[in-house]
């Protein structure tokens, strides 16, 4: 059996965690299996699941706390002491300084992998990971990306491999009685309008734009409700700024959830203002569920598998960003039957354009297997 060493930071349900862990939920483990190195001490939300598809997970201390130096050692000594034949790393610049440490362990396939195409650092941290990136072009052996604009941001014209970040798409198709649990849950009624956003409350994903949506759509249609699902660190400064527009009965927060697929049966229209990505996992299960999608226009035009997907400029203003999202919600006024029918066909479109789990598992696989035949 091969094993395959996937590093991270720590393994919470961000979206390149959460692309990684489809794909280790679909591979085939009787030839390929997956280890995690991660560098923060907390057990995070997808540990106990790869202990139970047979994973390791290793860590070693955030370089915050003991310094580059130090860092650069342990990893050397990590390696040296498990010698794997191919690792995998997904800590975009970070990478070139892991990479680095393989190569002197004399770990052959050393695989850097690109999940965004900006990052927003200070002076200091800028200057380091520029030097990080310029590492990647040197050591590692091959690169991947989760689309063109991040490969291009990340590799600087060398040449790399786009895996989609594909995922289990039957798990959202629509269903009805679904949509009527999850809004009960939430004591939503049927004739609210249910705006969806999931991602981590960080600066890349821009609550604060958003807020300011919902808060125009507010006063057009009083009985709107803003769905947010995930955490993160700017979770109470988002709160403070709902609750000082008096948005608070409007806005819900699920915090971090496994059931995404449940969820975004409760939604009307997904409202995506990222200040940067490079292939977000969450508008492709979005498409998959059908919902119709309003997404900055510096999302990567490959995100846009289906007809669902309108761009706006984050420099248009709020009256535009609200009327497109009304005007896109119209679905709400449709019987559930009515809308099982249009949104269950987006189900075959992205198997076609092979966003499916089941099928793009085996193209990693052979990836992987080709590696050790190059």
């Amino acid at each position: 059996m091969l094993r395959i060493l996937q590093v991270f930071s720590k393994l919470g349900r961000g979206g390149a965690e959460t692309m990684i862990m489809n794909y280790y939920r679909n591979i085939d483990r009787s030839q390929i299996q997956f280890d995690f190195l991660v560098q923060y001490p907390d057990k995070e939300a997808y540990e106990d699941e790869i202990e139970s598809l047979g994973g390791k997970i290793y860590r070693i201390d955030p370089i915050r706390k003991v310094g580059p130096y130090k860092y650069k050692k342990e990893l050397y000594n990590f390696f040296q002491k498990h010698p794997y034949q191919i690792i995998h790393s997904h800590r975009d610049e970070m990478s070139g300084l892991v990479l680095k440490e393989a190569y002197r362990a004399n770990i052959p396939i050393r695989i850097a992998h690109s999940h965004t195409s900006a990052v927003k650092y200070q002076n200091l941290e800028k200057w380091l990971k520029k030097i990080y990136k310029n590492e990647i072009h040197q050591y590692a052996t091959k690169k991947l990306s989760c689309s063109e604009a991040a490969g291009q941001w990340m590799f600087q014209g060398d040449p790399f491999t786009v895996i989609n970040n594909a995922i289990n798409i039957e798990k959202f198709e629509f269903d009805p009685m679904i949509r009527k649990k999850i809004r009960e849950n939430f004591q939503i009624v049927d004739e609210q309008f249910v705006i969806g956003h999931v991602g981590s409350l960080s600066y890349p994903k821009n609550h604060e734009f958003l807020i300011e949506v919902f808060n125009e759509i507010c006063k057009i249609k009083k009985n709107s409700v803003l769905l947010i699902v995930g955490g993160g660190p700017l979770q109470n400064k988002v709160k403070e700024k709902i609750s000082k527009m008096g948005l608070t009965e409007n806005v819900i927060f699920t915090g971090v959830r496994s059931d995404i697929s449940d969820l975004m049966q409760s939604m009307d229209v997904f409202v995506f203002p990222s200040r940067y990505e490079g292939f977000p996992v969450t508008l492709v299960e979005a498409q998959a569920s059908g919902l119709p999608c309003i997404v900055s226009d510096v999302i990567t035009k490959e995100a846009q598998i289906v007809d669902l997907v309108q761009n706006l400029s984050l420099d248009n203003s709020l009256s535009i960003w609200t009327d497109t999202i009304i005007r896109a919600g119209k679905d709400q006024d449709k019987n559930l039957v009515q809308r099982q029918a249009e949104r269950k066909k987006y189900l075959k479109l992205l198997k076609e354009k092979n966003f499916d789990i089941k099928t793009e598992a085996k193209t990693l696989e052979n990836y992987y297997l080709g590696c050790l035949k190059a």
